[in-house]
């Protein structure tokens, strides 16, 4: 309708894409008669109880594109009216293109799923409504539409290279020690945080870990109440970063953190409380201690992520 889309209007097409590495992602489609152009993202599935991130990958012309304003299409000459495109269907080509034989049904779905989602290509049908005059006309078909070949880019967290802040806090973790917190809990630890976080699990940093009785005693009896308080630290890149991380840590509830950690590999976790009732402050160097002023705020907008698209059909007669 000409005006702003903050959520997701009339969904089109939804389709779960499996990746390596038990990485599952669905791109969504929508058609929602957005007069700016349809547009269509992609999410990987969350823990549960934890809220998915929806990256941009495209936008399709509409009535006030400026493209189709200025009667713009392919093939020359076959623009007929300012109205919709939008993206609809979705095909993981990955497991297809690696196989030497012909694959269908299950086996192609598992050899989709060997591959990890930023080596994928993905191919993604376009409706171009405003395409029906000229050649397509000639050919008596309903509209044009092309195929486009996606490869995902900057779907996965990337590692924080020139951070200016840090994210410090805090979490008891019930049913360990430090004694028994080694290295390996302290890996989960931290990929429990970033599947929180939406981060790369290098970019979380334990500054400390002390032996704490949990306050509750309605644990397990072999636990006896005893707990690690974690204290840690992420580094982020700009002040934007800072916001939308502490949003993420402060959100889940106790019983999607234990989940959370569970899956990362802390098999002996019994709860999972914040320590410190949601503080967080911003350090002045990704090296420095945690720093012990006010929490950097502000706005902003997080890095775009964009992706080639590749034309590879111009004509479709139809794309129901």
């Amino acid at each position: 309708d000409g005006s702003d889309k903050a959520t997701f209007e009339d969904v089109d097409g939804l389709e779960w894409i499996a990746a390596a590495d038990g990485g599952d992602y669905l791109v969504i489609q929508e058609d929602g008669g957005n007069r700016f152009g349809e547009r269509t993202f992609i999410a990987q599935i969350p823990p549960s109880g934890v809220k998915p991130v929806y990256k941009f990958i495209a936008m399709a012309g509409g009535a006030l594109n400026t493209r189709m304003l200025a009667k713009n299409a392919i093939p020359a000459g076959s623009f007929s009216r300012l109205t919709a495109s939008e993206f609809s269907g979705v095909v993981d080509l990955s497991g297809m293109l690696l196989a030497t034989t012909a694959l269908g049904g299950q086996a192609k779905r598992a050899a989709d799923a060997s591959v990890a989602i930023e080596d994928k290509y993905i191919a993604v049908g376009l409706q171009q409504h405003s395409g029906a005059g000229g050649v397509i006309d000639n050919f008596r078909v309903d509209r044009g539409g092309q195929v486009f070949i996606w490869q995902p880019a900057n779907i996965l967290p990337v590692a924080v290279v020139n951070a200016k802040f840090e994210v410090s806090t805090s979490l008891e973790i019930v049913g360990y020690t430090v004694a028994n917190f080694g290295a390996a809990e302290q890996t989960a630890f931290k990929k429990g945080v970033a599947a929180l976080a939406r981060i790369n699990h290098a970019d979380v940093r334990i500054t400390k870990m002390t032996d704490h009785v949990h306050r509750r005693r309605q644990l397990l009896a072999s636990h006896s109440g005893n707990a690690v308080d974690v204290a840690f630290s992420v580094k982020v890149v700009d002040a934007a970063a800072f916001t939308m991380i502490t949003t993420f840590l402060a959100e889940p509830t106790p019983a999607t953190m234990m989940a959370v950690f569970k899956a990362s590999g802390l098999a002996n976790v019994v709860e999972v409380e914040q320590a410190k009732v949601a503080t967080y402050f911003a350090g002045p160097s990704p090296g420095a201690s945690p720093s012990l002023s006010p929490a950097a705020s502000g706005a902003g907008n997080v890095k775009s992520f964009l992706s080639v698209l590749v034309v590879i059909v111009g004509v479709i007669a139809s794309l129901a």
